[in-house]
């Protein structure tokens, strides 16, 4: 609903503040806090608590958050009911200072229970460990889930340019999570190609990979690339911007950026790498889910060598780790019985 009447008396009287969202990060809280709230639109002057949200509210508005962009976002930044132009300060600022703080790429988003084996999650091109919270959610209490991403993403580091240098990156991590015992492993996007590569490097160490959960990864580029346009007789976008992109893709995990920039930047570089990739079989016990928006894929997963267990789902790209039926699919597939058709390793 459109109510003016709810938030700062006048809430469009002072000279001194926005009339809108000024920012892409502060459109991102208004969306948020306006979805649960139904007061549209949500202006920068004004505090969750006026606009009728509640505590239980809060903790919902936090999970869309952290979801939206990637990124834990603590309770305390809204703790003292905040303005949302001042909410998104804190979120940017913590962001910037987090970049500077050396920190894991490896995130711990829920606990087990008994001996099953961990899970351990990719992100895909641009995304946050945290994009794993819906299924963490889901796993509470049954499966003990870690979530990875791209090394610079969050913090100041070199992102890794090959899928060899993100193998080598994440399996010791693994390994130290896990010394012995079988691992499943999950990659959603391009991280599924990165799951793949740390499967083959356990399997040559000996060690047992329970499943390879393949979520929505395409195997024919992604598109939309700078670099696409090289040798492409399409047109591509205007030399200035395509220079600004290759800069950025140059100072990837040096230079801290916005939380939109910073999900553009590391995308596209994903996407150089991914584009690199030709697969031509899997090892046994991988499951590939197929959303609608990429069905076109299942046929290319079904004529690799191996094949693996190729399953379509309901539902888009994003849906698979955040919408309730697609995630139940994710479920199923992680805990479910293995491939049956395949030998155990």
């Amino acid at each position: 609903m459109t109510d003016d009447s709810r938030g700062t008396g006048d809430r469009t009287g002072d000279a001194t503040v926005p009339d809108r969202p000024a920012t892409p990060l502060e459109l991102t809280v208004a969306g948020a806090w306006s979805a649960r709230t139904g007061v549209e639109p949500v202006l920068p002057g004004d505090r969750f608590s006026e606009l009728g949200g509640t505590s239980m509210d809060v903790e919902v508005v936090l999970v869309e958050l952290r979801t939206a962009l990637g990124r834990d976002i603590d309770a305390s930044l809204m703790a003292d009911d905040p303005t949302l132009a001042t909410l998104a300060h804190r979120i940017e600022e913590r962001g910037r200072r987090d970049f500077l703080t050396p920190s894991d790429t490896c995130t711990h988003l829920t606990p087990g229970a008994g001996d099953l084996p961990k899970v351990f999650c990719f992100a895909g091109a641009g995304a946050s460990a945290v994009t794993f919270f819906g299924l963490a959610t889901a796993l509470t209490g049954v499966r003990d889930l870690w979530a990875f991403h791209a090394h610079g993403f969050h913090s100041r580091g070199l992102p890794d340019r090959t899928l060899a240098a993100h193998g080598r990156r994440h399996t010791p991590r693994v390994t130290e999570l896990q010394p012995d015992g079988p691992v499943t492993l999950v990659g959603h996007s391009f991280g599924g190609h990165v799951a793949l590569e740390v499967a083959r490097r356990l399997l040559a160490e000996g060690r047992v990979v329970d499943r390879i959960v393949l979520l929505d990864t395409v195997l024919d580029g992604a598109g939309g690339s700078v670099a696409n346009f090289a040798d492409s007789p399409v047109a591509g976008p205007p030399l200035r911007e395509r220079l600004r992109t290759h800069w950025r893709i140059a100072t990837a995990g040096i230079i801290p950026r916005d939380v939109r920039t910073q999900h553009d930047v590391f995308w596209e570089q994903a996407v150089r790498v991914q584009n690199r990739i030709r697969l031509t079989d899997v090892p046994d016990r991988t499951v590939v889910l197929v959303t609608d928006e990429n069905a076109r894929q299942e046929a290319l997963w079904r004529a690799l060598d191996g094949p693996p267990e190729v399953r379509r789902v309901t539902g888009s790209h994003l849906d698979l780790l955040s919408q309730p039926e697609p995630l139940s699919a994710v479920v199923d597939a992680v805990t479910g019985p293995p491939p049956a058709d395949t030998d155990p390793h």
